[in-house]
């Protein structure tokens, strides 16, 4: 019997702890979030020294950014330089111990601070005592922090720590008597503010609503976040005085204009509103405020605050039907039950139970786990109480479920207690003993004189010396013969075009005499403008055939706008179709036609019409069988092939070219695609011929002999031949007569292949970090590909589950610690940038799902990333915004 009374009792204590508002604290026990960044030594010299340096610079950012624990790794990379004076090195070390103490390492920042050359560095006095604070020493840090003295800069917010620290222990009256003190220091501001509201906080504990209030009336409402916390304090003054009506009104008010709230008061809000609607005796309006919070805040820390209500406000005997039965049911549906061993034929139909509810899977993690976890453990509660033994067994199964999907949950043990409780009810005493016995074990042109300037012009063209050229051009086109004069005029111009000086090609064109002569420069002008990638050419070859519609080079016109309207962006496929449909009944030669065949081959490439483009090669091969060129045609068919993803047919297409035409210059290529379509065909087989085939590409010492080893090797990974895959990149990376772009991709998929290998051993995941920093340290290497092996190299750290190195990667680009120091203002690249910027956003978002102290580092970041004029900063704005919201992170 006297079981049984204990049991009735812990059932009692656990669902009824107290039903008016819990305490909640409005300031931080100790004042990182306030505190500010502190002041290196201030000696002169040190300030200099230490301004050149970056590392040092870096982590200055970091703190600013509130990113401590990046921020610990940049000072201690600082330390590591021999060559630091003593006095920057003691100025690195003070902000060392800052970091770290803001990072939650309080005894290494205490060790640093101990150093005697600290002793009367202000700053380190106040760090000395928030290092005691952070190891959880509130006695002695409240101790250090009072040591402070009144000169001290962070005097006032030395004062509030300790009268905060004075409270928790609790040393109420002291830290009442510190509060008075700072009030009497600051009349005003936020530090009058914090005093008052922490003061009057205090005296609602000790239900002194009086002095609370009066506390509450000495705050400034200039303050948009102390004006709110004091309507909170006015709230919670109601809810303690029985004023129900008024607290409801109050925390109502609150919860429809939450901002300048914090998450946590916003949320407490909640349980103040349910708690006055109880008083007032409003039940089920109590209960569908908790129910609306739950639905809103899953994941809340007040979550077991809200169903410990739930739990002591459910009615005796409520239907079936009741709103929390049914939320009940919906919050813990993600855990199905099936076929489970403990449950038997006595286990029968519940009007309150779901169908699918008949076994268990094997543990799995699920959305929402905290609150699915509540949900099973409160829906197995009330079922408890039942005087069915069929709702007490299915009450005994749903607690088992819990243990079984969420072994880890504080509920867990609470649910063995409860199973016993069910136990002694039905009599099952050894089962209960023994439940209660395991309780604590569950865990990016010229004349004679004038022929002479022109052919002088036409050597000094020859020559490539175009600036000289146009001078000579220039002087025998003042000749008199027409014809001299008229060749001149338009070499001249050719000549400016070739030296780049348009200004001077302008005066040549304005110079110029003959009708001939200046359409032929327009038309020049215009061809040079295309071939520059300029798209006022291509608008100007239209002027000229609209206006010249016979002339002797319209139709060279026609193929250069043809070729402009296909490779000078915005490309306009339709204007080169109907270019190319005129150019067809008049261009019969092979050479013109093959012209014309290469140009709507890839017009059809850039509508992706591989079919149309493979047919465009076959008419030309069919039409000009023994032309020269057939080779280079055979290639254009296989790879449109290769692209319509006919592999096969594009496979025994680009054979024929190194057997017909082994030393063409495009066997090579053949041999490449055909590689490549022995790849995408992806059998075994064909992998292997694939390896196979590249290797006859390599043997042939081509200028694609490394590309194809880059491609071989992808195609050894794909069988898994990891091993000659890594000794073929080796051999290519570690070439020095290569393109830079080619080691790089060499580089890249070698710390690829290692980053595989390090699956089965890993030291293959520290080779691939040496390549990843090697292929940093590459002197000229452009912004896009920083960006890219920090990605990389952070991917890498992640594996290894080194995640803090991981967003020191992705943050060393966000941050442009690495951006070219010569790149152009205007250099930018986006999307390596965006992936570090946003996967470090996720890793930092994980981490502040298990520390909450970190939403603020993820806003911060975010902002940061919405900072940079790129096409995705509206997105991080947005979700700096949502999360800041979410979280409750308000700015005054």
């Amino acid at each position: 019997m006297d079981l049984w009374c204990k049991l009735l009792s812990f059932r009692q204590i656990f669902v009824q702890t107290q039903h008016v508002l819990n305490r909640s604290t409005i300031l931080i026990c100790l004042s990182l979030a306030a505190a500010p960044l502190c002041s290196a030594l201030d000696t002169d010299a040190a300030k200099q020294e230490l301004a050149s340096i970056e590392t040092f610079q870096n982590g200055l950012q970091a703190m600013e950014d509130k990113l401590p624990q990046l921020a610990t790794m940049r000072f201690r990379e600082t330390l590591e330089n021999t060559e630091l004076s003593e006095d920057a090195q003691l100025a690195t070390k003070l902000k060392l111990a800052e970091s770290l103490i803001r990072t939650g390492i309080g005894y290494e920042a205490s060790q640093i601070l101990a150093d005697k050359a600290y002793d009367d560095v202000a700053a380190a006095q106040y760090w000395r005592a928030e290092a005691i604070a952070s190891m959880g020493h509130f006695a002695k840090a409240a101790e250090a922090f009072g040591e402070i003295g009144s000169k001290h800069p962070n005097y006032g917010q030395a004062k509030l720590a300790q009268a905060s620290l004075l409270r928790s222990i609790p040393r109420t009256g002291e830290a009442i008597a510190t509060l008075r003190e700072i009030l009497e220091l600051d009349n005003k501001g936020t530090l009058h503010n914090q005093a008052s509201l922490l003061l009057a906080e205090i005296f609602i504990d000790l239900e002194d609503y009086e002095e609370a209030n009066l506390a509450l009336e000495d705050i400034e409402d200039s303050s948009p976040s102390a004006s709110k916390l004091r309507e909170f304090l006015e709230a919670k003054i109601a809810l303690a005085q029985t004023d129900f009506a008024l607290a409801e009104q109050q925390f109502k008010r609150l919860i429809s204009s939450k901002e300048y709230l914090s998450r946590a008061i916003f949320q407490a809000c909640f349980m103040g509103k349910s708690d006055a609607e109880t008083g007032a005796g409003k039940i089920e309006d109590s209960i569908s405020t908790l129910i609306k919070f739950i639905d809103e805040n899953p994941n809340s820390p007040l979550i077991d605050s809200a169903f410990r209500r739930l739990g002591a406000r459910f009615p005796d005997n409520a239907p079936a039907d009741h709103p929390l039965r049914q939320k009940l049911l919906t919050w813990s549906a993600s855990s199905q039950l099936n076929n489970y061993s403990y449950w038997n034929a006595n286990i029968q139909s519940s009007p309150w139970s779901s169908v699918a509810e008949t076994s268990l899977r094997a543990p799995k993690k699920q959305k929402n786990e905290d609150l699915a976890s509540y949900a099973l453990f409160y829906r197995a509660y009330l079922l408890s109480s039942s005087k069915s033994a069929a709702e007490r067994a299915m009450a005994s199964a749903l607690f088992s479920k819990l243990r079984l999907l969420y072994p880890n949950h504080p509920l867990s043990r609470w649910s063995m207690l409860e199973s016993a409780w069910i136990e002694i009810r039905n009599d099952d005493f050894d089962a209960a003993r023994f439940d209660l016995s395991i309780v604590n074990d569950i865990a990016i042109t010229p004349k004679l004189k004038d022929q002479a300037n022109f052919l002088h012009g036409l050597i000094l063209d020859q020559d490539e010396h175009f600036a000289e050229a146009l001078a000579a051009f220039s002087a025998a086109s003042q000749s008199g013969f027409d014809n001299v004069s008229e060749a001149a005029e338009i070499n001249a111009g050719i000549s400016a075009l070739k030296a780049g000086q348009l200004a001077a090609f302008e005066d040549e064109l304005g110079k110029a005499q003959s009708t001939a002569a200046i359409t032929s420069l327009q038309l020049e002008r215009a061809l040079w403008l295309c071939a520059a990638h300029q798209l006022e050419g291509r608008s100007q070859l239209l002027t000229f055939i609209n206006e010249h519609p016979e002339h002797a080079r319209t139709n060279e016109a026609r193929l250069a706008l043809t070729s402009a309207a296909l490779y000078i962006a915005p490309y306009d496929v339709a204007l080169a179709e109907d270019l190319i449909s005129v150019l067809l009944g008049s261009l019969t030669d092979a050479d013109s036609h093959a012209q014309l065949t290469r140009l709507e081959i890839r017009a059809n490439e850039l509508k992706e019409d591989w079919l149309a483009s493979a047919e465009s090669a076959s008419r030309y091969l069919q039409r000009f069988p023994t032309a020269s060129n057939t080779a280079e045609f055979q290639l254009k068919l296989g790879e449109s092939l290769f692209h319509n993803g006919d592999f096969n047919k594009a496979r025994q297409v680009l054979a024929e070219i190194p057997r017909k035409s082994p030393n063409s210059e495009f066997t090579p290529f053949a041999l490449y695609y055909s590689a490549l379509a022995a790849r995408r065909e992806a059998t075994p087989q064909a992998l292997e011929e694939s390896v196979a085939v590249f290797q006859q590409l390599i043997d042939m010492d081509s200028k694609l002999t490394n590309e194809a080893r880059l491609q071989q090797a992808r195609v050894q990974v794909d069988l898994g031949y990891l091993a000659l895959a890594e000794a073929s990149l080796r051999e290519v990376y570690q070439q020095e007569a290569i393109s830079p772009s080619l080691r790089r991709g060499a580089g890249l998929l070698l710390a690829d292949t290692l980053h595989r290998l390090g699956s089965s051993e890993a030291k293959f995941y520290q080779e691939a970090l040496d390549v990843y920093k090697q292929m940093l340290e590459e002197d000229g290497l452009t912004l896009s590909w920083k960006h890219r092996i920090h990605y990389q190299l952070g991917q890498t750290y992640q594996q290894m589950k080194k995640i803090q190195l991981a967003l020191d990667s992705y943050y060393s680009v966000i941050n442009q610690e690495d951006a070219p120091k010569a790149a152009a203002e205007n250099e930018k690249e986006w999307y390596w940038f965006y992936k570090c910027a946003f996967t470090a956003l996720t890793l930092l978002e994980q981490k502040a799902l298990k520390d909450e102290s970190q939403w603020l580092a993820v806003v911060s970041l975010a902002r940061k990333i919405a900072s940079f004029d790129g096409p995705r900063s509206e997105d991080a704005a947005k979700r700096a915004s949502y999360i800041a919201q979410e979280r409750m992170i308000w700015e005054d």
